[in-house]
């Protein structure tokens, strides 16, 4: 169960207690309580994927091919490499400042592999406070 941080304790404990005593459970039940995290935004998922194509541009135009095959890069390939490389099996997960962390690594990430070359037109962190997520 989810409960917002404007409600109010009462509230919530009771919402639980009656959970509980519905489930009429003979063996007892099992609570677990945790802080919610807020997910990543589908808006931080599109900046994302915007950059992977980005990335995926550049090293294209830069006569730079992916594999045994030769491959043009991709913002998918590009989506694999940042996973592998930054020890993440997938990004779906993340909190909002989680995901900023991780896009913040992937961008120190592809401008050391470029040299410098490729360069993000913003960070995580600006974009979120331009659009208001953050």
């Amino acid at each position: 169960m989810y409960y917002s941080a404007q409600k109010p304790i009462k509230f919530i404990l009771s919402m639980v207690e009656s959970t509980v005593q519905a489930l009429n459970a003979k063996d007892g039940v099992d609570i677990e309580i945790k802080e919610h995290k807020t997910k990543r935004t589908i808006q931080q998922n599109s900046f994302y994927w915007l950059n992977c194509t980005d990335i995926a541009k550049f090293l294209t135009e830069a006569g730079l091919t992916y594999g045994e095959y030769e491959l043009d890069y991709t913002s998918e390939i590009i989506h694999e490499i940042n996973k592998k490389k930054l020890g993440v099996s997938t990004t779906t997960k993340l909190s909002k400042q989680g995901f900023c962390e991780y896009m913040t690594k992937m961008f120190a990430f592809w401008i050391e592999k470029t040299n410098g070359f490729w360069q993000p037109k913003e960070s995580p962190y600006s974009y979120l406070e331009r659009t208001g997520i953050l």
